[in-house]
């Protein structure tokens, strides 16, 4: 319990001390998005195998994941469902990562 309350601490002090670096921050953040952007581009254009579907998917849970909680469990939970049909646990695993530190970030 205590642990928790330390690490949150520290981000918070992280987050207070690189505030004044927003503006470069926040172009990074607009960075990511338009990778974001390309990636669910692909899903809507080509002609995807499922495992390689799985792989954007879980590409675009790792871009949203410094930024955006609430897409983080969108597109993992897709990426699960692919993932499950193979029976791909290491990507389960790293999936399920993600949406954990989703629900941590939201404080859920």
């Amino acid at each position: 319990m205590r642990l928790g309350f330390y690490l949150r601490y520290i981000l918070l002090l992280a987050f207070v001390s690189f505030a004044g670096g927003a503006s470069a921050e926040d172009h990074a953040f607009e960075n990511e998005e338009s990778r974001a952007d390309s990636l669910k581009n692909i899903l809507k254009t080509q002609s995807l195998t499922e495992n390689q579907k799985m792989a954007v998917y879980r590409n675009i849970t790792q871009i949203y994941a410094a930024f955006d909680p609430d897409s983080v469990m969108v597109y993992a939970r897709k990426a699960i469902a692919l993932a499950q049909k193979q029976k791909d646990y290491v990507t389960l695993c790293g999936l399920y990562n993600h949406i954990g530190a989703a629900y941590f970030f939201k404080n859920n």
